[in-house]
């Protein structure tokens, strides 16, 4: 008796190993079969403070990076494909400190990311690429949040 349920627990056990082969075997051919984890660490980041998914299933991340500029920090942004490869990473800023808070994408596949600087909120559109396309900066306050709106333009608070 006590043979067969060590014979039992062995073809058990054998029994999961090659379920669990196949499914990795099955998952692993193609990105949008899995679940993927991945770490993305540079010299001077200081954390992710928001991620969008995107249209074309990857996702976006904005936050602060310091020492990368011209500043103490600037608001940096990278783009990762659905199988988590990185498609950009980029940084912005200029001779004062900044930091992305908010980052949303926009219609025309682009994005929208507000952030604050040493005197107020920061605004920077950048196209699908990373490559940016205007900023505006606010005195007085600092937006946390940025969403476009049905007629084209953002509001931010």
């Amino acid at each position: 008796m006590l043979q067969l349920k060590t014979i039992l627990k062995f073809l058990t056990v054998l029994c999961l190993f090659v379920l669990t082969s196949f499914l990795h075997a099955q998952t692993s051919n193609s990105c949008t079969k899995f679940t993927f984890q991945r770490t993305f660490v540079a010299p001077d980041m200081n954390g992710g403070l928001s991620m969008a998914l995107c249209t074309d299933s990857g996702y976006v991340v904005t936050g602060q990076h310091g020492l990368a500029g011209a500043g103490a920090c600037d608001v940096y942004v990278y783009k990762r494909n659905k199988c988590g490869e990185i498609v950009f990473f980029n940084t912005y800023g200029n001779a004062i400190s900044e930091g992305g808070k908010c980052i949303k994408q926009t219609t025309d596949g682009g994005f929208i990311i507000s952030g604050h600087s040493d005197t107020g909120t920061l605004l920077l559109k950048i196209d699908s690429q990373g490559n940016l396309v205007w900023t505006q900066l606010y005195s007085g306050f600092i937006a946390m949040y940025v969403q476009q709106t049905t007629d084209g333009g953002y509001v931010f608070g």
